[in-house]
């Protein structure tokens, strides 16, 4: 349990609690209150089901410590404008609708121009900018904006057909996606390709050093990599840290 809480959270000792390590995402919370809502609620029953299997429906001090946040239901229950809930599954999770042809046709072109300014993204980093893009490009030609439109609609799709797009033009590196070729640089793809494998290798933490990747590349591409082209993978792709490399964690927070 606490390997997987790693990955996803920060431990407070102090507080004997958790924190998770995304911050909330408070645009979405203001454009879908009804979903909020929702999403708290499935979370409600998903721990009490976690709780008492792990620890046998007692919560002592080794159980799951509920954040101390409002109400959510009695918030947003004075909406003036309650939208009908979604569908549910018989499981009881929000059922979402398949995406259109016309939003599998505009994803691919909307993540690229993503990717051309945001280098590093999480998967909600992405929800949210093509919701901001949307916003962004609603004033452009009608062409324009109705494909940033149809783009942000694939938010709303399955998880699984969103992700299943970003792989087309994206690598997953531990939940952090970077565009599979370089914008600026495409002539230093080979070298951008044997940065992307050694991070995955690594794993999660994964911090490079200039000999693993000198070494690597001599290897794969049979020559010595120059000063220029290690520079310019290596600022696209991570931070410096010290003697060391590793991945950014997107290009700025989400909202």
């Amino acid at each position: 349990m606490k390997g997987v809480l790693n990955i996803l959270a920060i431990e407070r000792p102090s507080l004997r609690d958790w924190k998770f390590k995304e911050p909330p995402d408070t645009m979405f919370t203001k454009l879908y209150p009804n979903i909020v809502e929702e999403q708290e609620q499935a979370w409600e029953r998903a721990e009490k089901r976690l709780t008492e299997s792990i620890f046998g429906g007692v919560r002592g001090e080794r159980g799951l410590k509920s954040s101390s946040k409002p109400d959510m239901a009695n918030r947003l229950g004075t909406s003036r404008n309650p939208r009908k809930p979604a569908a549910r599954s018989s499981n009881g999770a929000v059922s979402r609708t398949s995406m259109s042809n016309e939003t599998r046709e505009a994803l691919p072109k909307a993540l690229q121009k993503l990717f051309r300014t945001h280098n590093v993204c999480s998967f909600q980093q992405i929800c949210q900018r093509l919701r901001e893009m949307a916003v962004s490009e609603s004033n452009c030609p009608k062409g324009v904006a109705g494909e940033a439109k149809a783009a942000a609609l694939g938010v709303d799709a399955p998880q699984e057909e969103l992700l299943e797009i970003i792989s087309q033009v994206a690598t997953d590196i531990h939940g952090f996606y970077v565009s599979k070729s370089s914008f600026d640089h495409p002539q230093y793809d080979p070298l951008r390709k044997i940065v992307i494998d050694l991070l995955i290798a690594e794993g999660p933490n994964a911090k490079l050093k200039k000999a693993a990747i000198s070494e690597a590349a001599k290897l794969q591409l049979n020559r010595d990599i120059t000063p220029n082209e290690y520079q310019k993978v290596l600022n696209e792709l991570c931070v410096s840290q010290g003697s060391a490399w590793a991945l950014k964690h997107g290009d700025g927070n989400p909202k």
